[in-house]
């Protein structure tokens, strides 16, 4: 009598062909899973709440003033200068300015504290550096808002704009203020300069 030795370890391989019949004999239960989970994603999604975004792009213009005399204030790192503009703007003072101004977070202030709805704004707000088109220089950035409604958040991403443009005029203007300043002080020290080579000369020539 021949003897068969049963192996505990093995597994069932299963060909292709075996693997289509077994789908084709379970079809429907397949089919009835896909359409159950594919049901719940669409509930899921649809009680998700709509976000739009809406952005500005702001350019840098760059200096008029040769390199050579003035060091161009937008040759500095624009990353730089923004996170000292952002330390102004993104304030909890001026972010409250805007949530009053604006309605904002009306829902969520009933149950978060106003620290809590400053964290919302700061996380609603993206800025965004974008690329240059000399020398991989940062000649642009780009400011967004997200938020629950379309008028609402084109409003807000404007005026967040229009703070930027603004914060950064004024820091210009500081600038160049100290580089007129540099300026008449380099002038004054030309001609003290030349007022004292002219005195040699006049020496000299007696």
């Amino acid at each position: 009598m021949a003897s068969h030795k049963l192996s505990l370890g093995a597994r069932p391989e299963y060909a292709p062909l075996t693997l289509i019949r077994m789908f084709g004999k379970h079809k429907i239960g397949v089919l009835a899973i896909w359409l159950l989970l594919s049901g719940v994603a669409v509930v899921v999604v649809m009680q998700l709440p709509t976000i739009y975004r809406s952005e500005a792009l702001i350019l840098v213009d760059s200096q008029k003033i040769p390199e050579r005399y003035v060091n161009s204030s937008v040759a500095a790192d624009l990353r730089d200068r923004l996170a000292t503009i952002n330390q102004q703007i993104l304030s909890s003072t001026n972010l409250n300015k805007l949530i009053g101004d604006y309605g904002l977070y009306k829902e969520e202030k009933k149950n978060h504290v106003p620290e809590d709805i400053i964290e919302m704004m700061h996380r609603d707000i993206e800025i965004q550096v974008e690329k240059g088109w000399t020398a991989n220089r940062p000649g642009a950035f780009r400011v967004a808002y997200l938020g629950k409604s379309p008028s609402t958040v084109a409003e807000v991403a404007n005026r967040l704009a229009n703070l930027y443009i603004e914060e950064n005029l004024k820091a210009r203007e500081k600038q160049a203020g100290e580089t007129e300043g540099f300026i008449e002080n380099r002038l004054k020290e030309a001609k003290g300069k030349l007022d004292k080579l002219e005195a040699d000369v006049s020496k000299y020539r007696l």
